[in-house]
């Protein structure tokens, strides 16, 4: 039943973009038998090198700092977990397409080592621990289930094993998806790990190529589930539960004016701002006053509200229309020398009328 779930989760986001798979470009080169040998030589060399290594977990506790062979036994090498798990998957996929590959024996060495079943268990019980729901979510997650998927394709007897060792890890990433998929309210669409459509590509192969249907055989997700490494049974799966809400704005064709209101600027220097922006609604059609003189750098009277010889002049203010709205003017007030404390100014919009806003004063300057 939860494979069921799985897999109309899955299909269901992939008709929902309606986007059409592209078949992969004819310029490809094919992939021949000495490059396949120089790729699982590459491989070959990082799957079994534990360091450098980018863990890029969790530690909740000081018992959680370990090599990272013994956090992740299986997939500890290629500097970080996602790399060592498609890492995983060239071999299987390498090892399934070339059975007379030089490096087969190598091969199947590497994946005896780290796909054994005391790992894997390891592994999945890692996403038990707090704080791991967004570890490699969705890219190691899909990967996960790549390398499950090409296992599923060998006939070989030995990606037989493999595959029933990964099960464990494959089942609970499928959980994974299940769990977050309900919350995810909008696509990730950066180019990077946590891209919803790779996710969700990776998983539509894998619920595709396994057959997750009604009655399909699970460890993990079956009606009754039981814990990997404990052995206790735990409560029964259910489905999420899937919430939409729609969010709506009034049926009118436009917005209310809004309501003019008048604002304090205090003038003097601040410690944390040296430019402050205000914006105040204004009816179309209004002109909004003249721009004042520009500032000379040179004492003047007027600075004599903030002490004499205390700067060269009190805040300038300038309005004019903001080229992104007619119905808007911008009030941009810059600063001065003056840097004793002045006494406040006020800039005011009373309506007059309906239709007529006018400005009663601005920074001390009369308005025309």
């Amino acid at each position: 039943m939860m494979r069921l779930a799985f897999f109309a989760f899955v299909a269901g986001f992939a008709a929902c973009s309606g986007a059409v798979r592209p078949t992969p470009p004819p310029e490809l080169p094919a992939l021949t038998r000495e490059s396949a040998s120089n790729f699982a030589r590459i491989t070959l060399a990082c799957v079994s090198k534990e360091y450098p290594n980018s863990p890029q977990y969790v530690l909740n506790a000081e018992g959680d700092v370990q090599p990272p062979q013994q956090v992740h036994p299986a997939f500890y090498g290629c500097y970080d977990w996602h790399s060592s798990v498609h890492g995983h998957w060239m071999l299987a996929r390498l090892f399934r397409l070339f059975p007379d590959l030089p490096e087969r024996e190598r091969i199947v060495s590497a994946l005896d080592a780290n796909l054994t079943a005391k790992n894997v268990l390891t592994e999945a019980a890692y996403f038990r621990r707090p704080g791991t729901q967004a570890f490699e979510r969705m890219y190691g997650w899909a990967w996960i289930l790549k390398l499950a998927e090409e296992l599923h394709l060998s006939s070989a007897p030995e990606a037989k094993r493999w595959k029933e060792n990964l099960q464990p890890l494959a089942d609970a990433l499928v959980q994974r998806y299940l769990d977050f998929l309900p919350k995810q309210t909008y696509a990730i669409r950066t180019g990077l790990h946590p891209n919803t459509a790779f996710g969700l590509a990776f998983a539509l192969d894998y619920a595709s190529t396994v057959g997750h249907t009604r009655g399909s055989r699970s460890s993990t997700l079956a009606s009754s589930t039981t814990d990997s490494v404990s052995g206790a049974a735990t409560r029964p799966a259910r489905l999420p539960t899937i919430t939409r809400v729609t969010l709506g704005r009034p049926a009118v064709s436009r917005l209310p004016a809004p309501t003019p209101t008048a604002s304090t600027v205090i003038d003097g220097r601040s410690s944390l701002r040296s430019q402050r922006v205000a914006i105040r609604a204004m009816p179309v059609g209004v002109v909004s006053s003249p721009r004042p003189p520009p500032r000379t750098r040179q004492p003047r009277a007027s600075c004599a509200t903030a002490g004499t010889g205390t700067g060269i002049s009190p805040w300038a203010t300038a309005t004019r229309p903001d080229p992104r709205a007619t119905s808007l003017t911008v009030s941009v007030t810059m600063p001065s020398r003056c840097s004793a404390a002045q006494t406040p100014t006020t800039s005011a919009m009373e309506s007059s009328a309906p239709t007529s806003w006018k400005c009663t004063s601005v920074a001390g300057m009369p308005c025309t």
